[in-house]
C-alpha cells in the first residue's frame, strides 16, 4: 500500500544567543507517512565529519501519539544518548545493529503485545525521549497535507514538554492567503 507523506520535519542542533532564530543546519530529516498507520524516516543530511547514515523506517503503536512517537523516534535515530539506549533496550523495545559503516544503529522493536494495548507499553520511554531532546534539539515541522498527524494539538504538547519547534506551511496548504510583497515581473 503507498502512503501519503504528510510532514517533513528538519533536526537542527538547538541554539541560543542573538540570531539563534534565524540559524538553522539540519542534521537529519525526519518524514511521517500516513500508511493507515504512521511510519518514520529517518535519513541524514550530509555532513563531511559524519559518514552518511542509510534511511530507518520506524513502525510505532498506532495508539502512540504523534508526538510522542516523533520524540521517541529522533531521540532513538539521531540522539542516541546511552541511556536512553540503555532505557530502550531494557524495556525490551529495540534491537540494535551495524550499518555499511560500521555505525551502531537502534531499530525501535515494539513486541507485539505492547502494540496493541498502552497499558503494557512502558511509558518512561515517552518521558526519557522528551528529556533526551530537550534544550538537545530544535525541530522544523512541515506539514505538507490539510489533515496531519502532526497537527497543532499535538505541536502545542510537544512545546509545553519544553521542545522547540519551529512550524513551516508550504504555500499551498494556505487557502486565501497570498503573499503581497513579491515583486512583479
Amino acid at each position: 500500500m503507498a502512503g501519503e507523506t504528510t510532514s517533513i520535519i528538519t533536526v537542527s542542533q538547538a541554539r541560543s544567543g542573538p540570531f539563534a532564530a534565524r540559524i538553522w543546519r539540519a542534521k537529519h530529516i525526519v518524514t511521517l507517512i500516513d500508511k493507515g498507520h504512521l511510519v518514520w524516516t529517518t535519513n541524514s543530511v550530509g555532513h563531511i565529519e559524519e559518514p552518511p547514515a542509510s534511511m530507518r523506517s520506524t513502525y510505532l503503536p498506532d495508539w502512540m501519539m504523534p508526538g510522542h512517537a516523533l520524540a521517541v523516534v529522533i531521540a532513538a535515530t539521531v540522539v542516541r544518548t546511552p541511556e536512553f539506549l540503555l532505557t530502550l533496550d531494557a524495556n525490551g523495545v529495540s534491537t540494535t545493529e551495524r550499518d555499511d559503516n560500521g555505525q551502531l544503529h537502534c531499530i525501535l522493536d515494539i513486541p507485539g503485545e505492547m502494540s496493541y494495548s498502552p497499558a503494557v507499553f512502558p511509558l518512561e520511554v515517552i518521558s526519557q525521549a522528551v528529556e533526551t531532546l530537550r534544550g538537545v534539539v530544535r525541530l522544523g515541522v512541515t506539514r505538507l497535507t490539510e489533515h496531519c498527524p502532526l497537527d497543532d494539538q499535538e505541536i502545542a504538547a510537544l512545546r509545553q514538554m519544553g521542545l522547540e519547534i519551529d512550524l513551516f506551511l508550504p504555500e499551498t496548504t494556505l487557502q486565501g492567503i497570498h503573499d503581497d510583497t513579491r515583486v512583479p515581473n
